[in-house]
């Protein structure tokens, strides 16, 4: 495959089609909505924008469908009569591949793991990317783009546990993001710059490059320290305050179920010592 036509120009549409245009891949076209994304993303790549699915290229090699997955299946219904011989791939995390079903003879998803921002320079290069396809030959087919445009192994995974590695994104990203949101407001309050909490963000990560996530576990919650946790509840209200104690009681459930399995552990190392 040479040749593509990027189906949307929000974020993900923005770092992907760049990265495969760095690879070697000519842009055919950019599609949007919006004229003005479309055109912004098409002036990088220096190719045509067009805001119709009928207007887009009709001879591309490969079309890559990257809008909001409630209109993925408008959007496959439409552009998948364009070129019976392509190859449709979408990128949601949460989308099944059989979306496709019906409408392609060769289709799949590539689906990068990363949080975009089209306005923040990102190392492509550094992420990792997850690949299925309707049949052996064209998995192998996204594959072999995967690996042009990351350094890191392709992994090859299915549209049900593909849905498992989202959840656990917007757990690792957009869930933190929000609590780094909340801690923002808190320190603001106290009349503190938020980059005071950038060294204690920074080593918190650090350390899950050596420890797992429960043996990383520090605070009052791990240790069920409830005078302190009752003296951090005064401070809020609302959603936060709901926030704050459902998350301290989930960190201490998990604290105990980390004993739990030491404890099995330890019992069954017993026993064969015996």
């Amino acid at each position: 495959m040479k040749t593509f036509a990027m189906i949307g120009a929000g974020n993900v549409a923005w770092h992907l089609s760049q990265a495969l245009s760095g690879a070697g891949f000519l842009p055919l076209c950019v599609f949007s909505r919006n004229i003005n994304k479309a055109q912004e993303l098409a002036g990088v790549l220096e190719c045509k924008a067009v805001d119709c699915l009928e207007d887009v290229a009709a001879n591309a090699d490969m079309y890559i469908v990257s809008v909001k997955d409630d209109a993925i299946s408008e959007v496959a219904e439409k552009i998948t009569s364009k070129n019976p011989a392509a190859l449709y791939v979408h990128t949601a995390g949460s989308v099944s591949i059989d979306i496709f079903r019906g409408l392609a003879v060769n289709y799949g998803v590539l689906y990068p793991l990363q949080t975009f921002t089209k306005e923040r320079p990102l190392d492509f290069c550094r992420v990792p990317l997850f690949v299925e396809g309707n049949n052996p030959a064209t998995e192998n087919a996204i594959a072999n783009v995967a690996e042009k445009i990351s350094s890191r192994p392709v992994i090859r995974l299915c549209s049900e546990s593909r849905r498992r590695m989202h959840l656990a994104a917007v757990f690792a990203s957009n869930f933190v993001n929000h609590c780094y949101a909340c801690a923002e407001d808190i320190v603001k309050s106290a009349g503190v710059s938020f980059d005071v909490l950038f060294p204690l963000i920074e080593e918190t990560c650090n350390k899950l490059h050596t420890l797992s996530p429960r043996e990383a576990q520090t605070g009052p919650a791990v240790r069920n320290d409830r005078k302190v946790m009752r003296r951090q509840e005064e401070l809020l209200n609302g959603r936060e305050l709901d926030m704050y104690r459902l998350i301290s009681r989930s960190i201490y459930e998990k604290s105990l179920e980390k004993e739990y399995e030491s404890f099995l552990g330890n019992k069954e190392n017993s026993n064969q010592n015996k």
